[in-house]
Protein backbone atom coordinates (compact mmCIF):
# COMPACT_ATOMS: atom_id res chain seq x y z
CA UNK A 1 0.00 0.00 0.00
CA UNK A 2 1.05 3.63 -0.34
CA UNK A 3 2.80 5.32 2.61
CA UNK A 4 0.00 7.54 3.88
CA UNK A 5 -1.02 9.03 7.19
CA UNK A 6 -4.38 10.45 8.23
CA UNK A 7 -5.10 13.62 6.26
CA UNK A 8 -2.51 12.79 3.62
CA UNK A 9 -2.84 12.58 -0.15
CA UNK A 10 -0.93 12.54 -3.41
CA UNK A 11 -1.92 13.04 -7.01
CA UNK A 12 -1.89 15.34 -10.01
CA UNK A 13 -2.82 18.97 -10.55
CA UNK A 14 -4.34 20.64 -13.59
CA UNK A 15 -4.75 24.29 -14.50
CA UNK A 16 -2.40 25.35 -11.73
CA UNK A 17 -2.49 29.16 -11.62
CA UNK A 18 -0.67 29.55 -8.30
CA UNK A 19 -0.44 27.77 -4.94
CA UNK A 20 -4.02 28.85 -4.10
CA UNK A 21 -5.83 28.24 -7.43
CA UNK A 22 -5.88 24.87 -9.25
CA UNK A 23 -7.62 21.49 -9.67
CA UNK A 24 -6.28 18.52 -7.71
CA UNK A 25 -6.98 14.83 -8.30
CA UNK A 26 -5.88 13.02 -5.15
CA UNK A 27 -5.55 9.50 -3.85
CA UNK A 28 -6.34 9.48 -0.13
CA UNK A 29 -6.37 7.03 2.79
CA UNK A 30 -8.84 4.14 2.67
CA UNK A 31 -8.47 3.98 -1.15
CA UNK A 32 -10.51 7.08 -1.91
CA UNK A 33 -10.04 9.31 -4.92
CA UNK A 34 -11.21 12.92 -4.92
CA UNK A 35 -11.28 15.80 -7.38
CA UNK A 36 -11.11 19.24 -5.81
CA UNK A 37 -11.06 22.82 -6.98
CA UNK A 38 -8.94 25.30 -5.02
CA UNK A 39 -9.96 28.96 -5.24
CA UNK A 40 -7.99 31.52 -3.24
CA UNK A 41 -6.78 28.67 -1.02
CA UNK A 42 -10.25 27.30 -0.22
CA UNK A 43 -10.87 23.70 -1.28
CA UNK A 44 -14.17 22.61 -2.85
CA UNK A 45 -14.78 18.92 -3.42
CA UNK A 46 -16.20 18.35 -6.90
CA UNK A 47 -16.42 14.53 -6.81
CA UNK A 48 -15.28 11.53 -4.76
CA UNK A 49 -15.26 7.75 -5.23
CA UNK A 50 -14.01 4.58 -3.60
CA UNK A 51 -11.24 2.77 -5.47
CA UNK A 52 -11.10 -0.98 -5.73
CA UNK A 53 -7.41 -1.59 -5.27
CA UNK A 54 -5.01 -4.34 -4.31
CA UNK A 55 -2.47 -3.42 -1.62
CA UNK A 56 1.00 -2.62 -2.92
CA UNK A 57 -0.06 -2.35 -6.56
CA UNK A 58 0.78 0.97 -8.26
CA UNK A 59 -1.91 2.73 -10.26
CA UNK A 60 -1.92 4.91 -13.37
CA UNK A 61 -3.67 8.23 -12.79
CA UNK A 62 -4.89 10.47 -15.58
CA UNK A 63 -6.61 13.81 -15.23
CA UNK A 64 -8.12 15.31 -18.36
CA UNK A 65 -9.06 18.98 -18.44
CA UNK A 66 -10.74 19.74 -21.77
CA UNK A 67 -12.87 22.88 -21.78
CA UNK A 68 -15.18 22.65 -18.76
CA UNK A 69 -14.92 18.82 -18.64
CA UNK A 70 -12.69 17.29 -15.96
CA UNK A 71 -12.26 13.51 -16.12
CA UNK A 72 -10.30 11.30 -13.75
CA UNK A 73 -9.09 7.87 -14.80
CA UNK A 74 -7.41 5.13 -12.80
CA UNK A 75 -5.71 2.39 -14.80
CA UNK A 76 -7.60 3.51 -17.92
CA UNK A 77 -11.05 3.37 -16.30
CA UNK A 78 -13.13 6.55 -15.98
CA UNK A 79 -13.80 7.05 -12.26
CA UNK A 80 -14.91 10.69 -11.90
CA UNK A 81 -16.36 13.21 -14.34
CA UNK A 82 -17.47 16.79 -13.62
CA UNK A 83 -17.92 20.09 -15.43
CA UNK A 84 -16.41 23.24 -13.97
CA UNK A 85 -15.42 26.55 -15.56
CA UNK A 86 -13.54 28.12 -12.64
CA UNK A 87 -9.99 27.65 -13.96
CA UNK A 88 -9.58 27.80 -17.74
CA UNK A 89 -5.78 27.67 -18.05
CA UNK A 90 -2.65 26.98 -16.07
CA UNK A 91 0.19 24.54 -15.57
CA UNK A 92 0.12 20.82 -14.75
CA UNK A 93 2.07 18.93 -12.11
CA UNK A 94 2.38 16.42 -9.30
CA UNK A 95 1.49 17.01 -5.67
CA UNK A 96 1.75 15.44 -2.24
CA UNK A 97 0.27 16.49 1.08
CA UNK A 98 1.71 15.07 4.33
CA UNK A 99 3.01 11.95 2.63
CA UNK A 100 5.75 10.56 0.43
CA UNK A 101 4.95 9.18 -3.01
CA UNK A 102 6.90 7.88 -5.96
CA UNK A 103 5.87 9.00 -9.45
CA UNK A 104 6.97 7.59 -12.79
CA UNK A 105 6.42 8.78 -16.36
CA UNK A 106 4.61 12.06 -15.85
CA UNK A 107 3.35 13.28 -19.24
CA UNK A 108 1.34 16.32 -20.23
CA UNK A 109 -0.43 16.47 -23.60
CA UNK A 110 -2.25 19.56 -24.76
CA UNK A 111 -4.83 19.17 -27.53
Amino acid sequence: SWPMVSGSSFGVMARYVDSRNFYYLSIEPQSRIALRRFVNGAAFELARAQLPRAAGVPNRLRLEALGPALRAYVDGKLILEVRDRTHTKGQYGLATFRTAAEFHNFDVTRP
